[in-house]
């Protein structure tokens, strides 16, 4: 992760503790076929991502973390090789609520 891809990731997470309820994190990690030994590639990916979520004081219960192999003549970019998602956990009644909460810019 480049200091860039940190102040990212910070700021993304410092917007979603705004939220009115808690988030998972879904990290999705990716290699290239093409890439030494892709597996284990895509899963340090997301764990490098994992860890830095967890020392920004995100609870490691919410986080999941996925990776995958991509296939070498895939359209992924490959300056991208980690995705993440935050999703909210909804209560019983569901989420809809937040369609009119604001957002900050």
């Amino acid at each position: 992760m480049t200091n860039a891809d940190r102040i990212r990731l910070a700021n993304l997470t410092i917007d979603v503790r705004t939220l009115p309820m808690r988030s998972d994190a879904i990290i999705y990690g990716y290699a290239f076929a093409g890439e030494h030994d892709p597996a284990a590639l895509a899963g340090r990916r997301a764990q490098t991502v994992a860890q830095f979520l967890t020392q920004m004081g995100v609870a490691t219960d919410l986080l999941h973390v996925e990776s995958s192999v991509v296939a070498s003549n895939s359209k992924r970019d490959p300056s991208e090789p980690v995705d993440i998602q935050f999703s909210p956990i909804c209560p019983t009644g569901g989420c809809g609520f937040l369609c009119n909460t604001p957002t900050p810019k």
